[in-house]
């Protein structure tokens, strides 16, 4: 049997905070709707994050970034070729999109294109969790042997985004299905 980890009163804010934002965005997330889901009194959200909304909605972007991080290197995990990790991220996010009647995207994405201009702490936020992915895209892709991996990296996240935004968009992941039959003529070794 396996026991579920006891997570801290702020732990357990900013994992709320982070999925209501992945699903209604930045301006959809409400304190109160957080409060009133994990049931912590408001005294104890501005205790553990004294900057309010913006502070709180800032540690959960980290948190959604790192989160789905994870869920990519486990997916990239033990695959023979650089294409069939990522066709296994893309995997995740087909799944993902799926069991969440097409709600999900990429949580990142869809926070940083609606706060970009409105609001400079969690645009940096957004930027902070984009330049570790990249970083980690790389890091990969340089373990594998691909040549610039750099520049490789950030076109992996460029496709992965918009092909995530428009399967969203249409309620169909059909983009997303063209890229994964594309990666082993863009990925070579």
């Amino acid at each position: 049997m396996e026991v579920a980890e006891k997570l801290s009163t702020r732990e357990k804010l900013i994992e709320k905070a982070s999925r209501i934002m992945e699903l209604k965005g930045y301006f959809g997330t409400g304190i109160n709707e957080i409060l009133k889901e994990t049931n912590i009194p408001k005294g104890s959200l501005y205790h553990h994050f004294p900057g309010g909304k913006n502070e709180l909605l800032k540690e959960a972007v980290i948190y959604s970034g790192k989160k789905q991080m994870r869920s990519y290197a486990d997916a990239m995990k033990n695959k023979k070729t650089v294409a069939e990790g990522l066709k296994a991220v893309i995997d995740c996010i087909i799944v993902e999109l799926k069991d969440t009647d097409y709600q999900y995207s990429c949580p990142i994405g869809a926070i940083a294109i609606e706060s970009a201009t409105a609001n400079e702490t969690i645009k940096g936020a957004c930027m902070q969790v984009y330049e570790k992915m990249e970083k980690a895209f790389e890091a990969y892709l340089n373990l594998h042997g691909v040549e610039n991996p750099s520049s490789i990296a950030m076109f992996i996240i460029n496709i992965i985004e918009g092909g995530s935004i428009i399967a969203k968009a249409h309620s169909d992941v059909r983009h997303l299905e063209v890229i994964k039959e594309h990666l082993d003529r863009i990925i070579e070794v």
